[in-house]
């Protein structure tokens, strides 16, 4: 019996775990949270870097249009998932990441950058399903905090 109830308790704490930390959901919370800066300057001055900091993470710019203040860049292959199709076979899928930058004046002569990160299974955006890792050093807060000290280093 209590080996049964230490297996039990176990499987409930890896599970909690393993949710946390592998089949998250990002959320406004956490683009709010996480995925915004504000930022002192001109906003000109601001955008650019922008663009070029996704650039430096080998990131192709799509679209940008000062005046909306967006940059979108085009997706960035970050890996494969695979999936059986039967006895013996397997069909993989590259995996994507895309930013939506939205870069925008606000009161006090402040700028606000928001990166709003997409992610695609082939064609497919899973951007809304439990796919996100958000912890740990390859997690996206982790990705944020790198994209937004490099804006605050080239500012």
């Amino acid at each position: 019996m209590r080996k049964f109830i230490l297996s039990i308790t176990l499987l409930l704490f890896v599970g909690v775990f393993m949710s946390d930390v592998f089949a998250a959901k990002l959320t406004q919370k956490d683009i709010d949270s996480y995925g915004t800066k504000i930022f002192t300057g001109d906003k000109e001055k601001v955008f650019n870097v922008v663009k070029n900091v996704l650039i430096s993470q080998d990131f192709e710019i799509e679209l940008e249009n000062f005046e909306k203040g967006l940059i979108k860049t085009k997706r960035k292959v970050i890996g494969q998932s695979g999936y059986s199709t039967g006895m013996g076979s397997a069909q993989y899928r590259l995996n994507y990441r895309q930013y939506y930058a939205y870069i925008t004046e606000i009161p006090d002569g402040k700028i606000k950058v928001v990166l709003s990160p997409k992610i695609y299974i082939g064609d497919a955006d899973v951007t809304d399903l439990n796919i996100w890792v958000l912890k740990g050093a390859g997690g996206e807060y982790k990705l944020w905090e790198n994209l937004f000290n490099n804006i605050e280093e080239r500012l």
